[in-house]
């Protein structure tokens, strides 16, 4: 996530409220970012699934399963804004 101006670990709680809530407006409500830039992380995340999982473990304290459910979460999106 190199490049970014917000923390990665603002932007993986942001990722993990969007899938709790189940959608960017829901996210967009809780982080204060605009859903626009809440879907460009979720994009940028699925390429940089290491490094993000890293940061979920390590910094949010997320649980394997919990971790797991995120990446389920990922994917769903993005086979929907593929579709």
């Amino acid at each position: 996530m190199y490049g970014l101006k917000t923390e990665a670990s603002e932007v993986a709680q942001a990722l993990l409220i969007l899938m709790r809530r189940g959608s960017l407006r829901g996210a967009e409500e809780v982080t204060g970012h605009k859903y626009e830039t809440i879907s460009r992380w979720l994009k940028r995340a699925a390429t940089h699934a290491a490094a993000i999982t890293q940061v979920l473990a390590s910094d949010l304290h997320l649980s394997q399963v919990e971790i797991d459910e995120f990446w389920s979460f990922v994917q769903k999106k993005r086979r929907r804004q593929a579709a």
